[in-house]
């Protein structure tokens, strides 16, 4: 009796021995598998993968991973598409036999049988079905969420969409905002979309600037956005959205007036520079000096706020304060090919100061970042002195005094 039951301890012992390795031999394999996917050698995780299995068959991970591997072959662009996408698939169902309760298995479904559909084949479960499964398993989880929007958007089911993205907006409201302009490539007419974001309206600022800028639905954009600032008129976010919106539609006067609150507080650099902005566009350049030079005081090393600078004084021929600004540009300026432009103003404004000393000086500078420029050769040609050619100063005895 007593060596019987040594027997069935040894039996234990031994099993549970066997038992360690196989789980150890498991999960170092998977380990690796894992490693050689990240590090993109996916023929060598490919076979960890499926040597992992051997060893615990019935764990839903290493599906997954297999699924994983095959859907990123996919995306390197190998030929058999469809068939990476069918043991993507069947991988996948293999996990969720086994796990059939974890919504990342049926998220990944949906996306497969999605790209199935795609290429003609008939998947093994709807993506509409394997999506609804994993908002039903998980019904606040944002990703999952997102993913069902993006399906129901491509497939022009608008107001399941609608619902999904009321959802969003009050677990996710970043999120939509990518949504809504998926939105608009199956669906032009935005005011539904509009109304659903009124309820959040950082969310819906953001939105209208984006339309009025991609779209041709400006109007819209501004009545709504408007609406939105209205409703929360001290939020500076809304406040600047709004005032860019108006800025795009070059009504200076009333930029000017939503942004008066902001001139005299931390956010005056922002709120002058979106003024800025309308007054160049519209060629108001006396009042766009004043803001230029005010902005200039409070970033006196902006290359944009001096180009801009220097750009007004050439357009209104006042030479001596644009050669100011470009000399400033020239030391100063980041880009080897912006400075090119910044040489040639030069120069040219030296020409008619007739001074063709500096001149050349500025256009020979300017061949060397434009090396190719025929009509610029052609004047360091002639502004070269020739041979036996005295060449006076550009100074005359009256500025010594």
């Amino acid at each position: 009796m007593n060596l019987l039951v040594k027997a069935f301890g040894y039996l234990i012992l031994l099993l549970v021995l066997v038992g360690g390795v196989k789980q150890w031999l498991f999960s170092y394999n998977l380990f690796q598998a894992e490693n050689l996917y990240q590090e993109n050698q996916l023929p060598e995780a490919l076979w960890k993968g499926k040597r992992a299995l051997k060893y615990f068959p019935s764990h839903p991970e290493p599906h997954r991973l297999l699924a994983k591997i095959y859907l990123e072959l996919l995306a390197q662009g190998r030929s058999n598409q469809k068939e990476l996408l069918k043991k993507a698939e069947q991988e996948l169902l293999q996990a969720i036999s086994i796990e059939p309760n974890y919504p990342y298995y049926w998220a990944e479904l949906g996306r497969v049988s999605e790209l199935l559909e795609h290429l003609g084949e008939m998947p093994q479960k709807s993506p509409r079905s394997a999506f609804h499964r994993a908002c039903l398993i998980d019904p606040n989880n944002p990703l999952f969420l997102k993913m069902f929007a993006k399906y129901l958007i491509r497939k022009k089911d608008f107001t399941s969409a609608q619902a999904l993205l009321k959802k969003l907006l009050e677990l996710d409201p970043r999120s939509t905002v990518e949504l809504a302009k998926i939105w608009f490539n199956y669906n032009p007419e935005p005011e539904p979309l509009l109304e659903i974001f009124s309820s959040s309206p950082e969310i819906l600022g953001e939105l209208c600037e984006w339309i009025a800028l991609h779209t041709k639905e400006k109007s819209l954009a501004q009545k709504y956005l408007k609406k939105a600032y209205l409703k929360n008129p001290d939020n500076q976010k809304l406040r600047l959205q709004y005032a860019k919106l108006l800025m795009n539609q070059g009504e200076c006067e009333k930029t000017r007036q939503i942004l008066e609150p902001f001139f005299s507080s931390p956010l005056e650099e922002s709120a002058l520079r979106i003024y800025s902005i309308c007054l160049f566009r519209q060629k108001k350049w006396e009042e766009e000096e004043k803001v230029l030079l005010k902005l200039i005081s409070l970033s006196p090393h902006s290359v944009e706020y001096r180009q801009n600078l220097a750009h007004l004084y050439l357009v209104t021929g006042q030479l001596q304060k644009a050669k100011e600004q470009l000399l400033w540009l020239c030391e100063n300026a980041p880009r080897q090919r912006a400075q090119g432009k910044f040489y040639l103003e030069l120069a040219k404004i030296f020409e008619k100061e007739s001074n063709p000393q500096k001149a050349l000086e500025f256009y020979k500078k300017y061949l060397k970042v434009y090396p190719g420029n025929k009509k610029i050769q052609q004047k360091v040609k002639k502004l070269m002195p020739q041979k036996g050619e005295i060449i006076y100063s550009p100074w005359r005895m009256e500025n010594e005094k």
